[in-house]
This record gives structure tokens, sequence and C-alpha cells, in this order.
């Protein structure tokens, strides 16, 4: 057990190594709304977050996170970067940076940092890695999907005896829409998925191929902002060591003040 913990770790590891070596699809204009018009300082979102098992069940109690927007800073170059904070119940509190760029949402890679932190819980600590600063692409209506980065994963001695090779993908996609209500107002949300995979190989099976993955599913309104995210649950195989299970959730927005600025 205490070799497949540290297998996971290493693994993980990587993971960030690679990702942080990425360049995202930037915005080119530091116009800070473009196309939304949910960002603006004082907006706030009420969120409903809970456990789904992998068929999208709920499971467990529920918590409620309160987001709001608090002022704007110039992050990576941009200016009018808008910096959200998240008090999360039972979790730890969180500040994120989004950017819009006509039909385009960026948010800052921390985002990524937040999420792993929260998905693997007390096993973050263990990681000597963080992600640099970029900023991600989250939504993209005018587009069906794009690819942030590809990188490939030398071999690399991972615990003693033991390397994993492979191909490491930083991905986004268009989804499908569908009618979301919230404090009884109905909704036509988009969905964008963000892709973190990893396909590779184990020395200790060197003939399987292993896919690792956290998928991000956030259902947006223009005006109005993230109704619902769910994050997948997933799982890693590891071949004599057992399976990860990386525990699945789900924010759905219960009730929110947003104060729409229309750009001329």
């Amino acid at each position: 057990m205490r070799t497949f913990k540290l297998l996971t770790l290493a693994l993980l590891s990587i993971v960030f190594i690679v990702l942080s070596s990425c360049s995202s699809d930037n915005p080119t204009n530091n116009n800070p709304q473009g196309d939304f018009a949910f960002l603006n300082i004082g907006n706030w979102w009420i969120y409903e977050r809970y456990v789904i098992d992998s068929a999208g069940n709920k499971s467990g109690d529920s918590y409620f996170d309160s987001t709001f927007v608090t002022e704007t800073e110039v992050v990576l170059g941009r200016t009018g970067a808008f910096k959200v904070k998240t008090e999360n119940e039972g979790i730890e509190d969180i500040e994120d940076y989004y950017y819009t760029e006509g039909e385009k949402c960026f948010i800052h890679s921390d985002f990524i940092n937040h999420t792993l932190k929260i998905m693997l819980k007390e096993m973050y600590d263990k990681l000597p890695i963080s992600l640099e600063d970029m900023w991600v692409k989250l939504a993209d209506y005018n587009n069906d999907s794009w690819l942030v980065k590809v990188d490939s994963i030398p071999p690399t001695e991972i615990v003693t005896g033991v390397t994993i090779n492979g191909i490491f993908q930083v991905s986004g996609r268009k989804g499908i829409t569908k009618n979301i209500t919230v404090s009884s107002k109905s909704f036509n949300a988009q969905e964008f998925k963000l892709f973190f995979t990893f396909e590779g190989y184990i020395s200790l099976a060197p003939t399987v191929k292993q896919t690792f993955t956290i998928t991000i599913h956030s259902w947006f309104d223009k005006k109005v902002g993230i109704l619902l995210q769910t994050y997948d649950e997933s799982k890693f195989a590891v071949p004599l060591f057992g399976t990860y299970m990386f525990e699945g959730f789900e924010k759905k927005l219960l009730r929110y003040n947003v104060v729409v600025i229309i750009n001329e």
C-alpha cells in the first residue's frame, strides 16, 4: 500500500510538471468583459456542493459555498482581471481570477491547483510541485473544441525500479445545452468541458495502456455566470497495486445577485 501511494504521488507530480510547461490559448486584448456580462464587483453567488458517484447521483451531506467578485487587478499582463473569492463550507477558502474576451472565458491556472487540492484532499499537501501562472480557457462559444497542450513524458522513474512514460494532454470541448432552473427562473445553459488526461505505460505492465483523466463540466449563462459545475469521479488503475479513486462532486447555483454591465 505504501508503494502504491508513492506511485500515485509520483504520477501526479509528473502531471503537475507537464501541465506547468503548457502554454494556454491566451487572450489577445485587454477588454475585461467581452460578451460575458456576469463579472462585476459586488456580484455574488450561493452554491450547494455535494459528492456525486460515477452515475452522477448525490451522496452524503450538502455544503454551501459563497462566491463574490471583490476587485479587478492586472494579472499576467491583462488589465481588468476579476478577482473572485469563494468561501467554501468545510474546506479551504479560495481565490480565482477570471478574464473574458469576446465569447471566450479564461481562468487563472490556480483553479487547477484548487481543484486537485479538493479532489485529492490530504494527498495534495504531499505534492511538491505547483502549477505556474498561466491563463486557461474555460469556455468558448465559437469553437467546438480546443487544445491547450500535448506533451510527451519520456520514461521516468517514479519509484525504485518502476518507470512511466506516455502523453499528457490538456483540452477543452463545447458540450450540449440544457435547461437549468435557479430561483424559479429557467436558463438555457451551455456546457463546456475541461479535460486533464494522461495516457501511457508503466514498466510493471509495459503492454497495457493506462489512462488517468479529470473532467470538469461548467454550465454557463453569459449574464449570470456558472449555473452548475460537475467534477466527475475518476480512477487510476495501476497493475499489481490496485485502483486509486478520485471523488467527484458537484456545485449547483441556488441564488445570486448579479448587476449586469453591458459594454457599449
